[in-house]
This record gives structure tokens, C-alpha cells and sequence, in this order.
């Protein structure tokens, strides 16, 4: 299972948030800020998703303007590091594998591109532009 979250800004055509949820590759629920509703897009999602499912979302993300200040917040963080115009996107990608590992994932991107990768196994954090962290800065 994985849940991928993508924040937009600058001139795009795109919701200023998504969040899509797949199962074994296959899509299963569907949230972005224009609709402001998480939608279910299987079969077996509808039937057997109960009040339960929906309940844990909206306690998870309380309410949608704390939504939509994060996905600002944490755009205008990459975009303060990272300053070019027009538009651009952060991509969070976080889930599990359920295998005899039972392995968690977390992956942070722009503009399509892995940023951060964390191993939960190990613990270990890699950052893409780590090296170069002075010229993102422009010093």
C-alpha cells in the first residue's frame, strides 16, 4: 500500500494538493483541493470502506485549511531553497510493502525528482542535493 501526496504552485493547471492511495498498484481512494472530498474509486473500497476509513482520514488531516497551509508551507520551504520560477511540484510517497520484512518507505521529490529517501530498516536518511546544498542557496 502507498499513499502519494502532490503539492503544486506556481502556474499549473493542477489542484494545489492530490493525494491518491494505491493497493498492489491499483488505485483506491482519491483526494485533491479542489473537490475537497476523499473518493473512493473501487468497487471494493465503496462497499467495505466504512465510517471507520473515512473517520481515520479526517482525523489524520483534521480539517482543510491546516491542509492547504501545510502543502503552502511546504512549498514555499522547497521554493525558498530552491528559487525558480513558474510552476513546480513537491511529491510525498509513503507506504509499505507487506512482506516477511513488513518494509515502510518515505520519499520526498520535486518536480518529479527523489529529494529525500528515509530507510525505516535502517534508519538512514539521504538527501539528493546534500553536496551541493550552497549552490541551492545560491551562495
Amino acid at each position: 500500500m502507498e499513499y502519494v501526496y502532490i503539492a503544486a504552485s506556481g502556474d499549473t493547471d493542477f489542484p494545489e494538493s492530490t493525494v491518491v492511495g494505491f493497493l498492489d498498484g491499483h488505485q483506491f481512494v482519491y483526494f485533491d483541493s479542489n473537490n475537497k472530498t476523499l473518493v473512493p474509486t473501487t468497487e471494493w473500497m465503496k462497499e467495505n470502506a466504512g465510517e471507520y476509513y473515512w473517520e481515520l482520514y479526517e482525523a489524520v488531516q483534521p480539517n482543510p485549511i491546516k491542509r492547504k497551509q501545510n502543502v503552502h508551507i511546504n512549498t514555499s520551504i522547497v521554493l525558498f531553497f530552491l528559487p525558480l520560477s513558474g510552476g513546480h511540484t513537491i511529491q510525498n510517497l509513503h507506504g509499505c510493502e507487506w512482506n516477511e520484512l513488513k518494509d515502510y518507505f518515505h520519499h520526498y521529490g520535486y518536480d518529479g525528482e527523489d529529494f529525500i529517501l528515509l530507510d525505516m530498516n535502517n534508519m538512514i536518511t539521504r538527501a539528493r542535493w546534500g553536496q551541493r546544498l550552497g549552490s541551492n542557496l545560491g551562495l
